[in-house]
């Protein structure tokens, strides 16, 4: 059970038989999402790290979901800074489901979770989500002062680089961490 495909069966067999759980994280490997939420185990096989980011097409619905993802390994990030990955604060997961995503991502910023240069990508990104979510149509949405229609390939490289880079970034922080949580479920369930 060295990979962290392994580990991540392992959790996952072990909550699954011991439903109860009073815990929340995430887990990602190059093929696997583990996410524990909300006492509830959901389990994404076939995740493709890049394949969020390649596959955006210009549909509202699916830029929009490719933000959601991006915004919850964001606030993962957020709590793993703040308090600790794997650790659990009701009243911070509270405070950040209704944080904008903008403070989210400059908090992030300010405890040392990105560099600048990544802070200005996600930035300008999240400008993108936001004319989505409130526009009448798609066809409003702006990217760095252009249509997003006629500046959706420079939209899609930079949202790649971002997600791939936020991904490599928890995928560090959750690296020597897995262990004790695996410890941790072990010994609340043993």
């Amino acid at each position: 059970m060295d990979s962290i495909d392994g580990k991540i069966r392992h959790v996952w067999n072990l909550l699954r038989s011991n439903p109860g759980y009073r815990l929340r994280f995430i887990l990602i490997s190059e093929t696997v999402i583990l996410r524990v939420y909300k006492e509830r185990l959901f389990e994404y096989r076939q995740f493709k790290q890049l394949a969020i980011a390649r596959d955006l097409t210009w549909n509202r619905g699916n830029i929009l979901e490719a933000f959601i993802k991006l915004e919850i390994i964001i606030t993962e990030l957020v709590i793993s800074r703040r308090i600790g990955i794997f650790e659990r604060d009701l009243k911070l997961e509270e405070k950040l489901e209704k944080m904008p995503t903008r403070n989210k991502i400059l908090e992030l910023r300010e405890c040392g979770g990105i560099d600048q240069d990544l802070w200005s990508i996600l930035d300008s990104l999240f400008l993108v989500r936001n004319d989505l979510a409130h526009s009448w149509s798609k066809e409003e949405a702006n990217y760095l002062g252009n249509l997003l229609k006629d500046n959706f390939p420079k939209f899609k490289q930079d949202f790649e680089i971002a997600w791939t880079r936020i991904i490599e970034i928890y995928m560090q922080e959750q690296a020597p961490k897995v262990d004790p949580l695996i410890k941790k479920i072990e010994s609340k369930i043993g």
